[in-house]
């Protein structure tokens, strides 16, 4: 009937379901979706879904025509999230983090120096955009580039059949639709990932193109000899067959190592991937999370002499890639150039705090970077292909990689993803798909023939393909890694079952907790922080990781989550807005189990780890749950540490007693009696105190602290409408302590050179817009993230609070050529 409004595209080969029921939503997008075909269904005619319209066909709105009036928009920088500047809002779903999605149109002017060229041929160009989420169309000068419907994958948009313009008046629009998210999390909406405008002659490296393979042929754990078997695809849009000119350099550090030289002819229209000589390198700098060593490869193709003066390549593309030796063993695990490593990740969405997915390049490696300082050497792209920064920051930082595709059965996405990611040394993992993203009518069959197009398109790095999926585990799996989906009952069983597939916990815990929480609160969506709240499908921390390190076969395990991210709340509802999983909170703040994490995945060899917990401030006017006086409150004291023996000393100078300290577990000393004080925590090996760790009851909040998070904006912030540095303000009493249990309402602000984008806290049920530049603190603490404006030298950043001494910081802005 009307109500249903059910449509289906049926394929010019495959019969159409009957279109009297609903559609129920799983579409077998390879075998029924083509440009060929048509829309059947019953229901409201006007609702139909319109054809595509082909490129070059004339906009039909007015947002899309190069004569619209948009002085009244306001004017962003891309990449861009409209999504998360939003009002929270309880009638808005709930996975995607109470925040209304919608639509949204961009418009801005494009010079283009080559429009004639472009338009006779003699030219090509196309638009790069690396993600839109979440359906877009594309408009260039009023006429019809494209479409895309995948907010993950990036995709290319030929701009010539528009009516191109010399100079800069030439009027890109673009629509997009965030009304249905792709996912049941947080994933924003907009042009939230760059653009990119390349121009080339007719002949020319397909994007993607240049494959870097490296194999180390000679042994060595950190140098060896090893062979690079580079091959570049080509395409001569030439009318004419073309002999083209091949260079190939290779350098390390900027340093010459080799080169080599070709030629190859292209008949016209032809598209040829060829594959270059193999180059030796003697004793090369391996790739590893120790020592992350890169090389980059140039390649440039001529179809003129290089010899004559003022000649130019007719193209030119680098990449870098690193050399590393990957092997996986059913019963022991992974190897990285012939180390035994343990794969200690994180899987982590890709929101960030007040920008939402709409990260810049540089804060990926300061993600990655938090991560690393509590022991992980591991990332897993949850659910989808990442930003291409991130994968180059894994790169240099040495983080391991599991690169997720988003759905199975995509073929073409597959594709997009291997070629685009395939010269990353930080990946070791294909990924599949996640979960529910793996149903398909034939999802075992579908598995399959995505693995075999990673392994035609990668055939030389080691990698192997997984999926977060149980069913594909044990007998007949289809995948190279078995990936466990939480579950430790079951290793053993899908182990048993399949002896020579080698496994890894694609994901575990799910434990949930909130900075320095000490009791549940579902009122306020607040959850304590010691490791014992998870959902049922999860474990604490504790649990998870033992069951992972004990196995050998288990070649480690990625923690559901590294971050706190937007969107599905548990254990709670509204006014939750954001999740509990994360080690870190929104903010990018430690909770007590980053110490956890810290303690378990760190050697005492290396170094000694001890933290105490909870806080020890316990009065009338906190949430400690006493009444009158708090003196005698009985409180459960934990410590994690990785030492021999932990002994906790009260604040009246007595011992509690010394226990045996066990590596990825805890002590506790349940009702311990409150006082004022000093409450310490010994730890000893060999019967020594080697390290010891303290919380004090600190006086009331009198000041804001001001300064730099992790050194983002330390050296400088470039003014280029991307760059930001992230400041933390903290409560602190008059010796300076950070006072953990205030909540002063503070306001950030500029007085020049620079604007407040937003600030955040880490409280899941903080409501206050992502863009506020006011709100309490949580646990003492808030950051802010600061962007500099153009034709600044400095900017001041402002902390206030009333009752509250105020606090300053100076930041230098940089241009980009420079200090200005």
């Amino acid at each position: 009937d009307a109500s249903c409004n059910a449509w289906q595209w049926c394929g010019p080969n495959s019969a159409c379901e009957s279109p009297n029921t609903c559609f129920k939503g799983l579409i077998d997008v390879e075998r029924n979706c083509s440009r060929h075909g048509h829309w059947q269904g019953e229901g409201d005619s006007s609702r139909r879904p319109e054809p595509e319209p082909t490129p070059g066909y004339p906009c039909d709105v007015p947002q899309c025509r190069s004569n619209f009036d948009d002085s009244s928009w306001p004017l962003v920088n891309v990449p861009h999230d409209f999504v998360v500047s939003g009002d929270f809002d309880k009638r808005a779903d709930k996975s995607h983090g109470y925040l209304p999605y919608g639509v949204a149109w961009y418009r801005r002017r494009l010079c283009l120096q080559d429009a004639v060229a472009i338009s006779d041929g003699s030219k090509h160009s196309w638009l790069e955009f690396e993600g839109v989420m979440v359906k877009s169309k594309v408009w260039l000068n009023g006429a019809f580039l494209g479409s895309h419907f995948s907010g993950y994958t990036p995709y290319l948009l030929d701009i010539s059949p528009a009516p191109l313009k010399s100079g800069c008046n030439n009027l890109l629009a673009v629509y997009v639709d965030a009304t249905a998210p792709d996912g049941w999390w947080y994933d924003g909406g907009g042009i939230y990932r760059h653009v990119w405008l390349t121009t080339v002659p007719p002949a020319h490296i397909v994007p993607w193109g240049l494959y870097a393979p490296a194999k180390v042929v000679g042994h060595g754990e950190n140098s060896a000899d090893a062979e690079v078997s580079p091959r570049v695809e080509l395409v001569n849009f030439f009318t004419t067959p073309k002999l083209v000119r091949i260079f190939c350099v290779v350098k390390e550090a900027g340093r010459f190592v080799m080169d080599q030289e070709l030629s190859t002819w292209l008949a016209a229209g032809e598209t040829v991937d060829v594959p270059l000589k193999t180059m030796h390198i003697e004793g090369a700098n391996l790739w590893s999370p120790r020592s992350p060593a890169l090389y980059e490869m140039t390649v440039q193709v001529w179809t003129t002499d290089p010899q004559q003066g003022g000649a130019a390549p007719d193209d030119e593309v680098t990449t870098t890639f690193g050399i590393r030796n990957v092997s996986w063993s059913p019963d022991s695990g992974f190897f990285i150039n012939g180390v035994p490593t343990k794969i200690l990740g994180t899987a982590n969405h890709q929101d960030y705090a007040v920008l939402g997915v709409a990260v810049p390049d540089h804060l990926q490696v300061h993600r990655l970077r938090k991560l690393q300082q509590f022991g992980a050497n591991a990332w897993r792209t949850a659910h989808n292909p990442p930003n291409e920064a991130l994968l180059a920051a894994a790169d240099r930082l040495g983080i391991l990689v599991w690169d997720e595709n988003h759905r199975n059965g995509q073929d073409s996405e597959m594709e997009v993803m291997i070629k685009r990611d395939r010269n990353h040394p930080s990946i070791v993992i294909w990924s599949i798909c996640n979960e529910r993203l793996c149903d398909t009518i034939d999802a075992r069959g579908d598995a399959k023939r995505l693995k075999n197009i990673a392994h035609r398109l990668d055939p030389h790095m080691g990698r192997v393909v997984s999926a977060n999926h149980n069913p594909f585990n044990g007998r007949a799996t289809p995948v190279d890694l078995m990936g466990f989906d939480y579950g430790p009952e079951m290793y053993d069983k899908w182990h048993a079952e399949a002896p020579t597939v080698p496994a890894i916990s694609s994901e575990t815990s799910s434990a949930y907790s909130d900075r320095g929480l000490v009791f549940n609160n579902r009122l306020e969506g607040h959850v304590r922080d010691y490791d014992t709240e998870h959902p049922s499908w999860g474990q604490t921390a504790e649990v998870a990781w033992q069951a992972i390190l004990s196995r050998p076969f288990v070649a480690g395990g990625f923690t559901w989550t590294g971050w706190d991210y937007r969107g599905e709340p548990t254990p709670y509802s509204w006014p939750d807005v954001n999740s509990h999983f994360g080690i870190l909170d929104t903010a990018g703040f430690w909770k007590h189990r980053a110490h956890w994490y810290l303690a378990c995945w760190t050697p005492a060899s290396d170094a000694h780890v001890l933290h105490l917990l909870p806080h020890w401030n316990w009065d009338s006017n906190t949430t400690s749950r006493c009444v009158g006086s708090c003196i005698g409150h009985l409180v459960d004291v934990w410590a994690y540490s990785n030492l021999e023996e932990v002994e906790l000393i009260h604040p009246n100078g007595t011992s509690l007693g010394r226990q045996k300290a066990t590596q990825c577990s805890h002590v506790e000393w349940p009702s311990v009696a409150y006082m004022p004080g000093e409450l310490s925590a010994r730890g000893y090996v060999d019967g020594k105190v080697v390290k010891t760790s303290v919380v004090r009851t600190t006086g009331s909040p009198v000041a804001l602290r001001i300064g730099i998070i992790d050194g983002v904006g330390a050296e400088g912030i470039v003014a280029n409408g991307q760059d930001v540095g992230l400041v933390f303000v903290e409560v602190v009493d008059d010796k300076g302590d950070v006072v953990p249990t205030a909540s002063n309402l503070i306001t950030v602000s500029t007085q020049s050179g620079a604007v407040v984008l937003g600030t955040a806290n880490g409280d899941p049920s903080s409501l206050e817009p992502n863009d506020s530049p006011q709100r309490q603190a949580f646990g003492g603490r808030l950051m802010a993230v600061v962007r500099p404006l153009p034709g600044a030298s400095h900017a001041t950043v402002v902390a206030e609070a009333k009752h509250l001494a105020s606090a300053t910081l100076q930041l230098k802005v940089l241009s980009n050529l420079g200090n200005l």
